[in-house]
């Protein structure tokens, strides 16, 4: 998990211009498997982000749909959230900037 926190750091840190700062300690999330095991499961998609460039419309959306709650983890021009399923997590949601003149592309990114 730290890893993984680390990494979308790392990526924001690009989409904000190349620049690559020290990443901020990560929160302590709860595992994603309960109860955490060594089990390989080639192929199960284990996390899921969802680039968007509207974040805040993108929570009210799923938390009408499906109740989800969220968390930010990491505030600023590309924030990220993850969202809950009452203490579960699910996923995050990452905020990236539209670029001038082109129609925003929410996408999903698979984690397996």
């Amino acid at each position: 998990m730290k890893i993984r926190l680390f990494s979308v750091a790392v990526f924001a840190g690009l989409l904000a211009g190349g620049r690559v700062t020290a990443a901020p300690t990560p929160p302590v999330l709860p595992a994603l498997n309960v109860p955490s095991s060594g089990l390989r499961l080639p192929g199960k998609f284990v996390w899921g982000d969802l680039l968007t460039d509207n974040a805040a419309v993108t929570r009210k959306f799923y938390s009408g749909l499906f109740g989800w709650n969220f968390r930010a983890v990491a505030p600023g021009t590309n924030a990220y959230t993850v969202a809950f399923n009452d203490d579960r997590p699910l996923c995050g949601i990452v905020q990236v900037q539209r670029r001038e003149g082109q129609l925003g592309h929410p996408r999903w990114v698979g984690y397996v």
